[in-house]
C-alpha cells in the first residue's frame, strides 16, 4: 500500500474500501461484514500509514449513517446524530468498525464532516496517532 501511495503522490486520498458483494446475509449481519469491518479498521490504518510516510496531507474517509443511528426522533438524522449506544447483537462488530473509522481526527488536523456520521475529513497524520 505505502509504495502505491508513494508511487502516484497523490494530494488526497479518499478511502472507499469496501468488500460488500453478492446478495446481503442480514440475519448474518456481522458476518457478512466481516471483511468490509476489517477494512473499515485494519485497512484505514495502513492507509494512513501510508499517507503520512507519502506527505499526503488530505484523507476522506467514506461513511455511513442510517441503521447507525439510535432509534429514536425523527427519522432524519444530520452529521451530529450520535452512532447507536446499543445497537442490535447482530450488529455490534460491524458498528465498532464504523465506530473505528470514524474516530476523531488526529492533533493538529482539520476536519469537516459531510454525508452522514462516520464521514469525515482530515489532514493525514506524518505518523498516525489517534486519541
Amino acid at each position: 500500500m505505502t509504495k502505491a501511495v508513494l508511487d502516484a503522490q497523490p494530494d488526497a486520498i479518499a478511502h472507499q474500501m469496501t468488500a460488500l458483494a453478492g446478495k446481503p446475509d442480514l440475519r448474518r449481519f456481522d458476518r457478512w461484514f466481516a471483511t468490509t469491518n476489517r477494512l473499515r479498521t485494519e485497512g484505514t490504518d495502513i492507509l494512513l500509514a501510508a499517507a503520512g510516510e507519502a506527505g499526503v496531507r488530505r484523507f476522506v474517509a467514506q461513511g455511513y449513517t442510517g441503521w447507525t443511528n439510535p432509534r429514536t426522533g425523527g427519522p432524519v438524522k444530520d452529521e451530529g446524530a450520535p452512532l447507536d449506544p446499543e445497537p442490535l447483537p447482530m450488529q455490534r462488530e460491524s458498528l465498532a468498525a464504523i465506530r473505528s473509522s470514524s474516530r476523531p481526527s488526529p492533533p493538529r488536523s482539520s476536519t469537516a464532516s459531510c454525508c452522514g456520521t462516520g464521514t469525515s475529513t482530515a489532514r493525514a497524520p506524518r505518523t498516525p496517532s489517534w486519541s
